[in-house]
C-alpha cells in the first residue's frame, strides 16, 4: 500500500466521522486473497459489530446451503412441506428459492414487535414467540403474485430461520456455531439470545440505538440486537441477529469467493443494480449485502476483490442515513486508488 493511495481512504474515513456519517466504523479491502486496507476509526481495532440483514446471507442462506447439500430440502420445494401454516391456497406453492430471492410476494416488513407487546406480552423476546410470528406471517395476504416481482423481504428469512430450526431439531444460533462459525474459525461472529449468559467479547460490541420504544426497551442498545422484530423472536431470527468483525467477514469471504463455482453460492445475496450502494465499478458478476446497521459487503467474482464496510451509523438514531451518499463514494475511491492501478 503506498502512502498516497491509504491517506486518501483514510481522509476520506475521517471525513466520514467528522460529518456525523457514524460514530464508528471498520473498514476492509482484499484483493486476490491479500489485505489491501484495513482500518478502524472512532473505535478499538478488535470492535465488534451488529451486521443486522448480513445475517442473511452469512447463516441463513449459508445453513440453507448446508440443507441443499444433505438433501433434507430441496431449492424449488414448497416451504408448506414443512409448514402447515402456508397450506392455504395463496401461499402453498412458495418455494426456498423464492423465499431466497426475495419474490415470494410477501410484505418486505411489519412491525409485528408492536402487536406481540399488546397481543402477548409474555412471549416478548422469547424463542417461542417463533409460533406466534409464523402464524402472523401466514395470514398476511400477498402484495404480489409469487415469483412476479423482487421485493426485498425480511418476513422471508424469519420464516427460512424457523424452518431450518424445525428441519435440524436444533436453535439457529447453536446450528451457526457448529456449522458455520466453528468450521470457519470465525471467533468473534455470534448471535446473542436474550437472557442468555454473554460472550466475553461483550464489551466490545459497539451500540446502535439511544433508546427502541417501540419494542419497549427504553434503554441504551448495545450488546443485545438492534433490529426490533429479531429482538422480539428473542434476539435470534433468519433475517438479522448476527454480531461479527471485518476480519471474521474477510475470512467468510474467503471462503465464498473460493467456492464460486458453486452453482447456489448467490443464495440470498443481492447484485448491483445502478444507483447501487455498491458504488460504478462493481462488474455484474459480483454479489453483496447491506444491513440497516450501516453495514456492507461486496465481492467481485471477476477483479477478484471485495469491500467490507462495518459502521453503527443508528447510533444514537436511526434517523441519519448519510451513509447512503457517503458508501457509493467509499467503494468508488477505493476502486480508484487500490483496485484498478
Amino acid at each position: 500500500m503506498n502512502a498516497p493511495t491509504s491517506t486518501s481512504i483514510d481522509t476520506y474515513l475521517a471525513e466520514g466521522l467528522t460529518n456525523k456519517v457514524f460514530p464508528s466504523a471498520s473498514l476492509l479491502v482484499s484483493k486476490q486473497g491479500r489485505t489491501l486496507y484495513r482500518k478502524n476509526t472512532g473505535c478499538p481495532d478488535d470492535a465488534i459489530f451488529d451486521i443486522a440483514s448480513l445475517t442473511k446471507p452469512v447463516a441463513t442462506a449459508t445453513l440453507l446451503l448446508k440443507l441443499l447439500e444433505e438433501k433434507r430440502v430441496r431449492l424449488n420445494q414448497p416451504i408448506s412441506t414443512f409448514l402447515k401454516s402456508f397450506e392455504t391456497k395463496d401461499k402453498q406453492l412458495i418455494t426456498f428459492k423464492q423465499l431466497s430471492d426475495h419474490i415470494s410476494g410477501l410484505p418486505a416488513w411489519k412491525p409485528y414487535f408492536e402487536n406481540l407487546l399488546q397481543e402477548q406480552p409474555n412471549l416478548m423476546a422469547r424463542w417461542e414467540a417463533r409460533q406466534w410470528y409464523l402464524q402472523k406471517i401466514a395470514s398476511e395476504e400477498l402484495e404480489n403474485p409469487i415469483g412476479s416481482k423482487r421485493v426485498y423481504s425480511d418476513l422471508g428469512f424469519i420464516i427460512l430461520g424457523i424452518i431450518i430450526e424445525n428441519v435440524c431439531k436444533t436453535k439457529l444460533e447453536i446450528l451457526f456455531k457448529k456449522y458455520v462459525a466453528d468450521s470457519l474459525n470465525l471467533k468473534n461472529t455470534f448471535f446473542l439470545r436474550m437472557g442468555s449468559s454473554s460472550p466475553e467479547a461483550l464489551e466490545r460490541i459497539l451500540p446502535t440505538a439511544e433508546v427502541s420504544v417501540k419494542s419497549g426497551r427504553k434503554r441504551k442498545i448495545q450488546a443485545e440486537v438492534h433490529d426490533d422484530n429479531a429482538y422480539a423472536l428473542g434476539g435470534v431470527a433468519g433475517h438479522a441477529g448476527l454480531f461479527s468483525t471485518v476480519d471474521d467477514l474477510d475470512i467468510f469471504l474467503k471462503h465464498i469467493r473460493q467456492n464460486k463455482n458453486k452453482s447456489d453460492i448467490k443464495l440470498g445475496w443481492d447484485s448491483p443494480t445502478a444507483p447501487s450502494q455498491s458504488g460504478q465499478y462493481f462488474s455484474s458478476n459480483s454479489i453483496g449485502h447491506l444491513g440497516y446497521t450501516g453495514c456492507s459487503m461486496w465481492i467481485d467474482f471477476d477483479q477478484d476483490y471485495h469491500i467490507i464496510l462495518l459502521t453503527n451509523r443508528t447510533y444514537p438514531s436511526s434517523d441519519n442515513e448519510r451513509i447512503k451518499t457517503f458508501r457509493p463514494k467509499l467503494h468508488d475511491l477505493i476502486y480508484k486508488t487500490l483496485i484498478l492501478p
